[in-house]
């Protein structure tokens, strides 16, 4: 595929903003190689309709099927490694886990560590404390799904640590 065609998938999801043009975008990126299969998959995970859609059948189903209960959903960003974990553990409700973003800034690996072996439980623990106001799984997408797609990064610049 040309440089040119991904480019007017690109132009018509950007003007449209339909999800159909949004797939079709994202099969396109695959397909040249700019967006991993793994990393559309990941959004996919975290329920986002156009990366289901522009998935395989068997893929999406799979990844509709879901889990029986939000841990084992949570522990499964480990399948695509630390950053993609740590990331969806920042973006759970900051009511929900221990403060804000910038309380992790310049945490210790093995503090963080200690946070990803716990990313179950801290996600069922988010969704035990605000069940009605808050969709755990909606709040991590919000902030996973960008990144995954390459479109922004919504963490702000210097919190990750560089050896994740």
């Amino acid at each position: 595929m040309a440089d040119a065609r991904l480019r007017e998938f690109e132009r018509r999801w950007t003007e449209t903003r339909a999800p159909a043009d949004e797939e079709a975008y994202l099969r396109a990126r695959v397909t040249v190689g700019d967006l991993a299969p793994e990393m559309l998959r990941l959004a996919g995970h975290c329920g986002y309709e156009p990366a289901l859609n522009a998935l395989s059948q068997e893929v999406a189903r799979g990844l509709r099927r879901g889990y029986e209960h939000i841990e084992g959903w949570a522990w499964a960003f480990e399948d695509w490694g630390r950053e993609a974990a740590f990331r969806a553990f920042l973006a759970l409700p900051a009511d929900s886990d221990e403060g804000s973003l910038t309380n992790w800034k310049g945490a210790s690996q093995e503090e963080i560590e200690e946070v990803l072996s716990n990313l179950g439980y801290a996600a069922y623990g988010a969704a035990l404390a605000s069940p009605t106001s808050v969709n755990v799984q909606e709040a991590v997408a919000a902030k996973v799904v960008p990144w995954a797609l390459g479109y922004q990064d919504p963490l702000p610049p210097g919190l990750l640590p560089s050896w994740i």
